[in-house]
């Protein structure tokens, strides 16, 4: 009960993170729209206005734009619609009744909706999904996802084990949580690839736009962890209700076998079908070259060696399912059901002939791809394509000795320089170019001769390499007689020896002058990183640099023509003078007088007057005098 409830907690929490980062989005976009107004408005200000770092806006502004993209571009992806339809193949009622009759019981018995749709893919694994809107309250249709791979390895038992577990989902709803966790988690990792590839490229976002990104990272790595413990209980529930319709130990088994063949899956197609469909050779049906891979004894006993191995206990932080030691000991805690074993293979629930199926697969790995080969001449090219790596050492290697600059390469042409003692000198020289000490150069040059006689065997009709399943094949002669490798050794180790050799390469047809032409060189750059991300991915990733690059070389273009271009000069407004004037009005002027260089101040000599004091003492009265006419 407390566990329902956390997971409860735990999924309202991962929605909440998940409309969070819509929030969070807007933020950061509406955030950036007022850095740009500000900006803007920073430079319609005038010169002797500006602040000190008025260029700051601007350059965090402009080198935020490919940042902001890659969160928009985040937001956008969490509508866009999945890619498992790309690689898989619609299998109707009429194509496969018998899986769809045991799909339905297996849904009766799980109490689980039948899906809508059986799709094939070319994975070691199986899915359900279902078209979720409004954060999964509204449901559309259901789809099963069942890979080939996984009914050409499985017994029937423990495939039923495994499509109980995949309904499981549907019994518990667990889809409708999953796929708001997913379109939270391509939001988060698709904002923060776009953020990385912006800020790897441009050094002004590197400079100013490592906060969004900081922000971002942190907001993802919680979210994941909150999300994924829900996602990892949700596996424990539906291993639980495969428990219940096949039996723990089937369930167990079946969980085993998946793992195993996921792996010999992924050895097949790195190590074969890749490579070998990258030089134009696709087999009509490699289901059937992988089936019988895992039927070749050796195969089988390196198959069983990784099932007896302990269970994994350890799981990475961010993964999606539990260790497969955690899921196994929840199994052993259930009580056993003893239920009678189906072994026969389960292939056989896509009727008598499954190769359409297959073929139709194939033409979905491949679209671009028209040629194919039989599969069965498929395998015997794959069990002779290590004969050019070892020729790529003994080629450059005669050629140095003879001296000529051909790149044909013949037996005689060997044959000849080991007649004239020159066997310590060649094997000198195919160390060299291998690149690995002198003393292992016999070894590489009884190999490489070897693998240039029995390709010319197996061009007479004398001799097949067999599969190359577990490592380099080897070569099986017609005439049970000749030894091969003995018959290359006493020629490497006596001269008197080689005409043997000659005689015996004659009488199984094999023509030693006729030349073995080089490999046609490589036209292109050809990508063979397997496992690291899908061309298309990787085509996407670089289209966003080159797209983040030119914007921000448009807006730096933007801005230094705001600047330095379209900048006009500051001038001050004219304002005319007042028609009236007060020579008493002593106010500054509003317009700007004309400034003179100030002058010498001229002054005038001035004249200090005595100062006359007198005593009234000495003053005496005066009596004024009658003048004429007066009384």
């Amino acid at each position: 009960m407390i566990s329902r409830v956390l997971a409860t907690v735990r999924g309202l929490l991962a929605v909440g993170l998940l409309v969070g980062f819509y929030v969070l989005a807007a933020c950061l976009v509406l955030g950036y729209l007022a850095l740009v107004v500000f900006a803007l408005h920073t430079l319609t200000l005038p010169t002797n206005t500006f602040p000190t770092n008025f260029h700051l806006p601007v350059l965090i502004a402009g080198s935020s734009i490919p940042v902001l993209l890659g969160v928009v571009r985040g937001v956008l992806a969490t509508n866009s619609p999945g890619h498992l339809d790309l690689d898989s193949v619609l299998l109707t009622r009429a194509e496969a009744p018998l899986l769809w009759k045991t799909v339905e019981e297996l849904a009766e018995r799980a109490d689980a909706p039948m899906p809508d749709e059986i799709r094939l893919t070319a994975e070691a694994n199986a899915a359900v999904t279902e078209d979720t809107r409004m954060l999964g309250l509204v449901v559309g249709e259901r789809r099963l996802y069942l890979g080939l791979p996984l009914l050409t390895g499985l017994p029937l038992d423990e495939l039923k084990a495994i499509l109980s577990h995949e309904l499981g989902h549907f019994a518990g709803r667990h889809n409708r949580f999953g796929a708001v966790v997913y379109r939270g988690a391509l939001a988060l990792d698709t904002a923060t690839e776009e953020m990385r590839s912006a800020i790897n490229t441009n050094a002004l976002a590197r400079m100013y736009s490592g906060l969004i990104f900081g922000v971002i990272r942190i907001y993802g790595w919680c979210y994941v962890r909150i999300a994924f413990a829900v996602l990892r209980r949700q596996e424990i529930e539906a291993d639980r209700s495969a428990a219940a319709v096949a039996g723990p130990r089937v369930t167990g088994e079946a969980l085993r076998s998946a793992l195993v063949l996921m792996a010999a899956w992924t050895d097949f197609r790195d190590r074969f079908l890749t490579p070998l469909a990258a030089a134009g050779a696709v087999p009509d049906d490699p289901f059937s070259a992988f089936e019988a891979m895992l039927a070749d004894p050796d195969y089988r006993d390196v198959l069983a060696q990784h099932r007896a191995a302990p269970a994994e206990s350890t799981r990475a932080a961010l993964d999606t399912h539990p260790s497969l030691a955690d899921r196994l000991a929840y199994l052993a805690t259930l009580p056993p059901r003893d239920l009678p074993r189906e072994l026969r293979p389960a292939l056989n629930l896509l009727g008598a002939d499954p190769t359409e199926a297959a073929h139709r697969l194939r033409k979905a790995m491949y679209p671009k791809q028209r040629k194919t080969m039989p599969w069965r001449d498929w395998v015997t090219l794959a069990a002779g394509s290590h004969v050019e790596r070892q020729l790529a050492w003994l080629r450059p290697a005669v050629h140095a000795l003879r001296g000529d600059d051909t790149t044909e390469l013949t037996i005689n042409a060997v044959l000849e320089l080991l007649d004239a003692r020159r066997a310590g000198e060649l094997a000198d020289q195919v160390a060299e170019h291998a690149g690995v000490p002198t003393d292992r150069g016999p070894d590489l040059l009884r190999a490489s001769l070897v693998s240039l006689l029995g390709a010319a065997l197996v061009r007479a009709g004398s001799a097949s390499w067999t599969a190359p399943w577990t490592g380099t094949p080897k070569l099986i002669v017609r005439d049970p007689t000749i030894e091969l490798g003995d018959l290359v050794q006493r020629a490497l180790d006596n001269p008197r020896e080689v005409p043997r050799l000659r005689l015996h390469l004659a009488a199984l047809g094999v023509d030693s002058h006729k030349p073995r032409p080089a490999p046609a060189a490589k036209t292109g750059k050809t990508d063979l990183r397997l496992g690291i991300a899908d061309p298309e991915i990787r085509a996407d990733s670089r289209r966003s640099q080159k797209l983040s690059l030119w914007t921000a070389c448009v807006v730096a273009v933007g801005v230094l023509l705001a600047l330095f271009v379209f900048r006009e000069e500051y001038r001050p407004p004219y304002r005319p003078p007042l028609n009236t004037h007060n020579p008493f009005d002593i106010r500054t002027p509003v317009y700007q007088q004309p400034v003179y260089p100030v002058l010498p101040s001229l002054r005038l000599p001035t004249f200090v007057m005595p100062t006359i004091r007198i005593n009234p003492n000495d003053l005496r009265p005066v009596t004024p005098r009658r003048t004429a006419g007066q009384p």
